[in-house]
């Protein structure tokens, strides 16, 4: 389980605490590693709740449960292990007996867009298998586990890194430059044993006036590769792709964690509102109101009729409106195709008076 811990104006804070049950005994201890964030795993057992107590920096100490515990499902796991990606399915025995051999999918996506799927049969409460590095997309993928019902059960993102294979050098004709001038720029790239290799590049230029080195701020890696596909403003985005930090995809997997479902609410109904309930439309509805002419106050003891007449049939409608309004309405009318509509307003003597809006 991943958390992410922030003050109220969202900088990410550092925090420790302590897992504990519903009979009070401790189950883990847990603490952030980077940024106000980490993870921890825990056993859980059926029929308990847990919540956890927290201790920031500060000495501010504060109590957040858990949410509940589910008696059957799938939760979906990922870790890199000598280089192989293994893709986990966990499950129970209770869920293996209401559902024995079935039959579960993962998709991969990479920028919302599918590159692989595969069905797996569970027999057993475990299910391991590799992700062809061959297979996988520079940057974040989103793994979701669908059921033969089309139903999604767990979902992770990870970040797959592809190895460096290319040299890139950059040079200038000048060491500095003056505001507005032009610039002579020469990039080429080699392969680790220096044959020379062609590639697409991306460049940004930015003034180092007053910025610090390790300030982490947004690159071009940290934009296409991770800021770009996930939510919300990121600190120090650029620290997750620079290689001099050697627990950086360790981090970058705790902020992955705590980002929740992409394209899914987690087994969530939306309950229905008596108040909020609505007709369902059965043709077109017209609507107004009659009025006074030198007024505004309703026409007393009058109609509306309403003629509809195109080249294969002629409808003829009639109501009366409100009194204490003058509001009228012609529901659910059926005709197709060009028509035209013809509205008049006649008293109970069978004269044009009033005025329609």
């Amino acid at each position: 389980m991943g958390f992410k811990a922030v003050d109220g104006s969202g900088v990410p804070i550092d925090i420790s605490g302590e897992i504990y049950d519903s009979d009070n005994e401790l189950i883990t201890a847990f603490q952030s590693s980077y940024d106000g964030m980490g993870k921890f795993q825990i056993l859980l057992t059926e029929g308990k709740s847990y919540y956890a107590k927290i201790k920031t920096a500060t000495g501010a100490e504060l109590k957040q449960n858990l949410p509940q515990t589910i008696k059957t499902g799938y939760i979906l796991g990922y870790r890199l292990f000598k280089g192989r990606n293994i893709v986990t399915i966990n499950t129970n025995d209770a869920t293996l007996i209401q559902n024995p051999n079935a039959q579960l999918t993962v998709v991969c996506k990479a920028k919302g867009i599918p590159y692989l799927e595969t069905t797996q049969t569970l027999t057993s409460t475990t299910l391991s298998f590799e992700l062809g590095k061959d297979k996988m997309p520079e940057g974040i993928s989103q793994i979701t586990l669908i059921d033969a019902n089309h139903k999604p059960h767990s979902e992770r993102l990870v970040f797959f890194e592809k190895d460096k294979d290319l040299v890139v050098q950059l040079a200038t004709d000048k060491a500095s430059y003056q505001p507005s001038e032009k610039a002579t720029i020469t990039v080429g790239s080699k392969s680790k044993e220096g044959q020379v290799k062609s590639a697409s590049y991306c460049m940004s230029v930015t003034d180092l006036n007053g910025m610090e080195d390790n300030e982490f701020e947004s690159n071009i890696c940290s934009y296409f590769l991770m800021e770009s596909d996930i939510r919300g403003k990121e600190y120090h985005p650029a620290y997750y792709f620079d290689s001099n930090n050697p627990k950086r995809l360790d981090h970058l997997d705790n902020l992955l964690l705590t980002q929740g479902w992409r394209d899914f609410l987690w087994k969530t109904v939306p309950q229905i509102k008596e108040s909020n309930s609505f007709k369902v439309d059965k043709g077109i509805t017209i609507s107004g109101r009659v009025k006074q002419v030198f007024a505004d106050k309703p026409l007393e003891n009058s109609f509306v009729s309403l003629s509809l007449l195109n080249k294969k049939r002629r409808n003829f409608f009639s109501v009366k409106p409100d009194a204490a309004t003058g509001n009228f309405k012609f529901e659910n009318i059926m005709f197709s195709g060009k028509t035209n509509m013809f509205l008049s307003s006649i008293n109970e003597k069978g004269k044009f008076r009033g005025e329609i809006l």
